[in-house]
């Protein structure tokens, strides 16, 4: 596995939209060998000049037509054009964001970068070591981005205006790798209905409710984390009789339902 750091322009490409829309982004690969599974960290151009999301290489080597159409995210719409024929692309998954300040420019250079990033470059030692250590400072657990999972800390309660309890995004991954993308409960798989959109998408339903937890607490993926479909997640946290269902509860009364 191979740590990438690029750059993106915010005036150029609305990355963030993009993101915030699909989940993930189809960055031209040009020259650079990205793998399936590596780990690339997006630095953004002013006015935020700061490294602002982790991603995970998903595929590699895809075409310009099996690529995501993201013309509408770009500002001038020449520069989409420019980059598509003949170009190869790979797909990147967001797994982390960050609004930290001591992912800026300034910090960065203190802690081994040597200059502002512009084109892509891989990241190692104390470098790699300082950007882990403040996604990871984010209640993110970097165990997993290394390959070794044994411990998968979540539910550490912060006070924002609200009090939230804060889900490992890592932890998530695991559980997909380990469990796919398909609902437990009604076997509804996004990919299926929607095609290369829906690859991925999932709910990740928590067995015991981090709300009832109040405190961090270690993980197994295996046995804590079930894939949920929007609306199996949504009656799973219906009460009845006070009591929230479980899986296999709610499998009978689709069953049932069926019948």
């Amino acid at each position: 596995m191979t740590h990438w750091l690029i750059a993106s322009n915010n005036n150029r490409f609305r990355l963030a939209d993009c993101l915030s829309d699909r989940g993930f982004v189809d960055w031209k690969q040009g020259r650079y060998k990205f793998n399936k599974a590596d780990i690339v960290f997006i630095y953004c151009s002013a006015p935020e000049s700061s490294i602002r999301y982790m991603l995970e290489v998903t595929e590699a080597n895809i075409s310009a037509e099996d690529s995501f159409d993201d013309r509408a995210y770009w500002n001038d719409i020449n520069e989409f054009n420019e980059g598509v024929n003949g170009s190869k692309y790979c797909r990147l998954r967001l797994i982390a964001e960050s609004n930290s300040d001591a992912l800026s420019l300034s910090p960065l250079k203190q802690n081994g970068l040597n200059i502002a990033p512009q084109t892509p470059q891989k990241v190692t030692g104390s470098l790699l070591e300082y950007v882990l250590d403040k996604f990871e400072s984010q209640s993110l657990d970097t165990d997993f981005i290394n390959d070794n999972i044994p411990k998968l800390k979540e539910g550490l309660k912060k006070m924002v205006y609200v009090n939230r309890y804060e889900r490992n995004p890592f932890a998530r991954e695991a559980c997909v790798k380990a469990k796919g993308a398909v609902c437990a409960v009604c076997e509804f798989d996004f990919a299926k209905k929607y095609g290369r959109m829906g690859e991925g998408f999932i709910h990740i339903h928590h067995i015991v409710p981090l709300a009832t937890i109040g405190k961090a607490y270690t993980i197994n993926y295996e046995t804590d984390l079930v894939p949920v479909c929007p609306n199996c997640h949504a009656m799973l946290h219906r009460k009845i009789n006070g009591k929230v269902l479980t899986i296999e509860e709610l499998k009978e009364i689709i069953r049932v339902q069926k019948e």
